[in-house]
């Protein structure tokens, strides 16, 4: 049975000493473990303390496509964006986008990066 692991609580503590801003999150389980961790490092008790908070894990996806372009890129349009198309030979009848202006203002959808579509979805200006 797979156990999940528990996501680190953060506090956020802030204080002014000998005339510097001192900011740092620090790790603990509790408001009191973060005022004694933050006083044991900089001497001082925290004047402003935040939290908790709980770090976001952050996914990052892996390539695993390889591609193969077919020529150079083509100016097209693909759901109200400007794009510049590459042609692919692999995966076959797709189009590698990068996205350059909204061009619809009435389409909703925002896109980062780069994505991968049929080619069937473009439109070559």
């Amino acid at each position: 049975m797979f156990r999940r692991s528990k996501r680190k609580i953060l506090f956020v503590c802030a204080a002014v000493h000998n005339s510097e801003l001192i900011f740092e999150s620090i790790e603990a389980s509790s408001l009191e473990e973060a005022s004694n961790a933050f006083k044991t490092k900089y001497g001082t008790d925290p004047s402003k303390i935040l939290g908790p908070f709980v770090k976001k894990k952050v996914f990052q996806p892996q390539s695993t496509t390889n591609l193969k372009f077919d020529g150079d890129p083509k100016k097209a349009m693909f759901n109200g964006w400007l794009v510049n198309a590459f042609f692919l030979k692999e995966p076959a009848n797709s189009a590698f986008l990068i996205f350059i202006k909204k061009i619809d203002k009435e389409t909703k959808q925002n896109y980062k990066g780069t994505i991968i579509v049929p080619i069937n979805e473009i439109r070559l200006i």
